[in-house]
């Protein structure tokens, strides 16, 4: 029997939560025996990133001899920076062990891709590098085939949720409309100031993580500023929210979007990159200018019905990305590119 080597990341942020690529790895691992998991502890002290390199070699050469012709290597952040070089990894075994199938899952924009690796034949190479290439959502696949990657060898799939653990509450504290914002990643918060200073009578809570915000939000009354919390904090002001704002300039998969889906938000989201994969007219409402945002947050604070159904969308919507859907997929993807690899190796 063949099996599936999974490379996973351990980041410090999601080490612990229900979200991360950790925490999906070992879902994979506990119900599929042939599923085999290398962890990737990241050196994030000064000067870890050489420490980081090198430990990336130990693995390579763990993977030269420990993976049997046939066998899958699964890496979750694929041309990540900062992570665990699986790009280079995957280079080497390319050459080494050709016997053994590379599937990537790449989690960067087309741009995100760009500024990290500047030159499009060095982007190309690394990606070329793979059997197969998974991304979370349309826009990645456009970009990719755009390159010069061949359809067949990439294949879409979404972002998971456990929607056992994020799912709504009927113990929201109080009658007024909550309106939550987070998410670090490609936001666009000189816009969200905007929208924010036209809608005073909607209350804002801005995730804004290890980020200092204030200098953008601290005079603005109706605007809480939250710190890093806990996964547990996070999920209670996540269901005493009424709707999730997402201002972005570009989006693939987000477990942003899926979460806040899953705990039974309306969404307010930028029309950009790959949103429509996973949000569509019943559970969200699509902006690109200033008073499409505002429109529509004072649209929802007042139409309470609408907003209602909505959040109930989003709850349905979001059990489709479900980590056991997940699974599902995966495994019928990895079996079908195992047979097929398989067979040209």
């Amino acid at each position: 029997m063949s099996n599936i080597f999974i490379h996973y990341v351990n980041w410090p942020n999601t080490k612990d939560n229900h979200a991360g690529m950790g925490y999906i790895s070992k879902y994979l691992n506990s119900n599929d025996q042939s599923v085999i998991l290398k962890e990737f502890r990241l050196f994030s002290f000064r000067g870890g990133r050489y420490l980081n390199l090198l430990k990336s070699l130990l693995y390579t050469i763990y993977f030269i001899l420990r993976i049997k012709k046939g066998d899958s290597l699964f890496f979750t952040e694929y041309m990540t920076p900062g992570s665990a070089h699986q790009e280079i990894i995957a280079a080497i075994l390319s050459k080494i062990r050709p016997d053994i199938n590379l599937i990537g899952l790449v989690h960067l924009t087309g741009n995100g891709l760009i500024k990290s690796y500047t030159d499009r034949k060095i982007l190309k190479n690394y990606l070329t590098k793979l059997d197969k290439i998974w991304v979370l959502g349309s826009s990645l696949k456009d970009f990719m085939i755009g390159l010069g990657i061949d359809d067949n060898k990439i294949f879409k799939t979404f972002y998971y949720v456990d929607t056992e653990y994020y799912k709504p509450s009927n113990l929201k504290t109080t009658d007024s409309f909550n309106v939550l914002v987070q998410g670090n990643q490609l936001r666009d918060y000189t816009l969200l100031k905007q929208i924010i200073a036209q809608c005073p009578n909607i209350n804002f809570i801005i995730m804004q993580g290890i980020q200092d915000l204030s200098h953008l939000f601290s005079d603005i009354e109706n605007v809480k500023l939250k710190g890093f919390v806990t996964e547990n904090e996070l999920l209670v002001i996540m269901q005493n929210s009424d709707a999730s704002l997402s201002v972005m300039k570009d989006t693939i998969g987000s477990n942003v979007i899926t979460t806040s889906m899953a705990c039974g938000l309306a969404m307010i989201v930028s029309d950009i990159g790959s949103i429509r994969d996973y949000c569509d007219n019943e559970n969200a409402i699509f902006c690109l200018k200033t008073e499409d945002y505002v429109n529509a947050l004072n649209y929802l604070r007042v139409q309470r019905d609408i907003r209602a159904k909505m959040k109930q969308k989003s709850r349905d919507k979001a059990l489709n990305f479900s980590k056991e859907k997940f699974l599902m997929v995966f495994l019928e993807e990895m079996d079908y590119n195992n047979t097929q690899l398989f067979k040209n190796k």
